[in-house]
């Protein structure tokens, strides 16, 4: 078991399709904390109470996306649609709230989704903004899946990696779709499916929504598999190679004493000591730049492992993005290409706080800990 998700390779294998969602172009906070625009929440068919526990959220959070993971649930299997048309969230006001449905199996009533909080806190009062609400068996959803909604414009590219459609690799957000160059191969992630790299050429190129000197936060769930001592894993990369005018995120970078690393080109963030990932083993990582401080901060499983000033100031001048690999221009120590399983990778263009790192990582490395589902009851 990772992530409390039944894992049996590709899950489609197993009859667990991810499934596909439309996004709303017209994004922002305004629009995700009006939705729904019109239509009020049902009120037949059955409900289960979900309460985020205050323990598991490091600080006061707004417009958070929860991972919402539940498997061989009884109650969802008998009395939910096989379309999922009937299943959705409200809030503890049963205000319908948005949500993105990734895969759903009504065989085995296993449900996977992302749900926007308006606010959580590590100490809830009454009303309890950390309870909410799903919602099936009833007439048809007020409002459908929408990662737009739940994603909103802090977010710049979420890319789930749940399945491939061609070359095309969809991103939550409808903003910034990614294309596969080579092969990748989905396969179990931490949270669904996410992608196999191999190594090789292969990776995803996509236009930067980053450009100039502003914040940015870069994430990523990895899995690296073990590999010889000079190596570079690339995770993310933007921008050209000249000093400041990129954005470079490395899982390992052998030329950094295969160090997790970041920079601006030329500008470089290497942790001191060295933090070395572990092979085999599923890690979070994340990369803030704050751009009013000129400061670096790299993070893995939700814990600063280091900080450094004097970083930049960044001048990101093309839009040019890839993940999973780097340019030619970016491979001075070997190759750059990623060596193992990619998933949830994302862009937001701001610095996102130790809160909002720490409390990610808590709802998607154990989701059952994260939140307290409770039975069915009738509407």
């Amino acid at each position: 078991m990772r992530g409390g998700l039944i894992l049996c390779g590709v899950l489609s294998a197993c009859g667990f399709r991810p499934v596909a969602t439309a996004g709303d172009a017209n994004r922002g906070d305004a629009i995700a904390d009006a939705w729904p625009d019109a239509a009020p929440p049902n009120t037949n068919g059955y409900d289960k109470t979900i309460t985020v526990q205050g323990s598991q959220v490091a600080g006061d959070v707004t417009g958070f996306p929860i991972w919402i993971t539940l498997s061989n649930d009884p109650d969802l299997g008998a009395y939910a649609r096989a379309d999922h048309t009937d299943i959705y969230f409200v809030d503890n006001t049963a205000t319908a709230i948005p949500y993105e449905i990734t895969a759903w199996d009504k065989s085995s009533g296993t449900l996977q989704a992302w749900v926007r909080a308006a606010h959580l806190t590590p100490n809830p009062g009454m009303p309890n903004p950390n309870v909410f609400h799903l919602r099936f068996g009833g007439v048809t959803a007020p409002h459908g899946s929408d990662g737009a909604a739940v994603f909103d414009n802090n977010f710049s590219a979420v890319w789930h990696l749940d399945s491939i459609a061609g070359t095309t690799v969809a991103d939550a957000t409808a903003t910034t779709p990614g294309a596969l160059v080579g092969t990748a191969t989905p396969s179990a992630g931490q949270l669904g499916n996410g992608f196999t790299f191999t190594g090789t050429t292969s990776s995803v190129t996509f236009t930067s929504p980053v450009t100039g000197g502003g914040s940015s936060t870069m994430s990523a769930w990895i899995d690296a598999a073990p590999s010889a001592t000079a190596y570079s894993y690339a995770l993310i990369v933007i921008g050209t190679a000249q000093t400041d005018e990129a954005r470079w995120f490395y899982a390992m970078h052998g030329g950094h004493n295969q160090t997790l690393c970041a920079g601006l080109y030329s500008d470089d963030h290497v942790p001191s000591p060295p933090e070395v990932l572990p092979a085999t083993t599923w890690k979070k990582v994340d990369w803030v730049y704050d751009s009013i401080a000129m400061r670096s901060h790299l993070y893995v499983d939700g814990s600063e492992v280091d900080g450094a000033t004097g970083i930049g100031p960044a001048t990101t001048t093309s839009t040019a993005g890839m993940f999973a690999n780097a340019p030619a221009a970016y491979q001075n120590v070997g190759t750059t290409a990623f060596n193992g399983v990619l998933d949830e990778v994302r862009i937001a263009k701001t610095a996102r706080s130790a809160n909002w790192l720490r409390t990610e990582y808590n709802n998607e490395h154990a989701p059952s800990s994260f939140y307290v589902v409770g039975l069915a009851t009738p509407l």
